[in-house]
């Protein structure tokens, strides 16, 4: 149920990725390649580097 719950920021994400960004087709290439990137960078973060952050009793900021 953790990961089904866990999925829904990236659902969002991608859907607001899908309906608003992707129809513009004329975007310059540096511009799709940096929301590439934010993307991955996102799915990063909110998969690997918190989870192992919370593993390892690391919750102060």
């Amino acid at each position: 149920m953790k990961i089904v719950i866990g999925t829904v920021p990236v659902f969002i994400l991608a859907a607001f990725i899908e309906g608003f960004l992707t129809r513009h087709t004329q975007l310059p290439d540096l511009l799709r390649l940096s929301i590439i990137l934010l993307s991955l960078a996102f799915i990063l973060f909110y998969y690997i580097y918190l989870p192992n952050r919370k593993k390892h009793g690391v919750t102060k900021t």
